[in-house]
C-alpha cells in the first residue's frame, strides 16, 4: 500500500506511516543532534532537509533515506548538498514533484536571505541543476511540470532553462504561497483568497474567498 513520511525533529528520527492506517511502518533514526524539517520524495528516495547545531552556530544539511534498504540503520545518508551550495546555516524547504521525476529543490527556509537550488538526484549524488544569487527571501519554491520553471513565493516564474534561474513572466495575482500538481494545475494564496490557474495560464480561472480567515 501507499506510504506516508513525516519528520520529527525532537526525536531525531523519519518514520515511514501506512497511509491507511497511520501506524509505522519503519523508523529510521538520523543521529542524536540532527533535526529533520521537510521531507520530499523523488529519484526513488526519500529527501529530507535538517540542521545541527554546535559552538559556532546552526547548521543545514540534504540527507536521504532509501526505502529498498533491508537495513533501517543503513538507509540513511547525511551531508548530501553539493560542495558549491552548501553550507546553509538552517534547514532547508524543499519540493518535489511526481511528474518530474529526479529534480528537488532545496531553498533557504525563509529565516534569511538566501538561495534556491535546483538539484537532479536520480544518480547516485545529487547534482547542481541550477542556483540562484544568495539574496532572494522565499518561502515558498515548487517546480511547475511540464515546463522548466519553478514557482517562486506562491506568483513568480523562474526559469530554469540555461542551467541558471532567471525571471520571466509570473502569474497576474500576487500570492504568499503555492501549489502545483502534477498535470500543472496551480493554486495559490494570498490574505483570504485562493486562486486557481490552469495549466500554463498567467490569469486564475476561479478564487475562493476564505471569510475573515487570513491565510499566513
Amino acid at each position: 500500500g501507499a506510504t506516508l513520511y513525516a519528520a520529527l525533529p525532537a526525536g531525531h528520527t523519519i518514520v515511514a506511516l501506512d497511509a491507511t492506517t497511520l501506524r509505522i511502518r519503519t523508523s529510521y533514526d538520523i543521529g542524536a543532534g540532527v533535526e529533520p524539517y521537510q521531507v520530499a520524495f523523488t529519484g526513488g528516495k526519500l529527501w529530507f532537509s535538517y540542521r545541527t547545531a554546535d559552538t559556532e552556530g546552526l547548521h543545514g544539511n540534504l540527507g536521504s533515506v532509501d526505502p529498498a534498504a533491508t537495513d533501517a540503520a543503513t538507509a540513511v545518508t547525511l551531508a548530501q548538498l553539493p560542495e558549491t551550495v552548501a553550507p546553509y546555516y538552517n534547514a532547508g524547504l524543499l519540493d518535489a514533484n511526481p511528474a518530474t521525476p529526479g529534480l528537488l529543490t532545496y531553498t533557504d527556509s525563509g529565516t534569511s536571505a538566501g538561495g534556491i537550488n535546483l538539484l537532479d538526484v536520480s544518480g547516485a549524488t545529487p547534482q547542481v541543476v541550477a542556483k540562484s544569487e544568495s539574496d532572494l527571501w522565499s518561502g515558498d519554491v515548487d517546480l511547475v511540470p511540464g515546463t522548466t520553471q519553478l514557482l517562486w513565493n506562491g506568483y513568480r516564474k523562474l526559469s530554469y532553462a540555461a542551467g541558471a534561474l532567471t525571471e520571466g513572466t509570473g502569474l497576474s495575482e500576487t500570492a504568499w504561497r503555492g501549489d502545483v500538481s502534477p498535470d500543472g494545475l496551480i493554486a495559490t494564496a494570498y490574505d483570504r483568497h485562493v486562486d486557481v490557474y490552469r495549466t500554463g495560464a498567467v490569469k486564475p480561472v476561479r478564487r475562493f474567498e476564505t471569510g475573515n480567515s487570513t491565510i499566513g
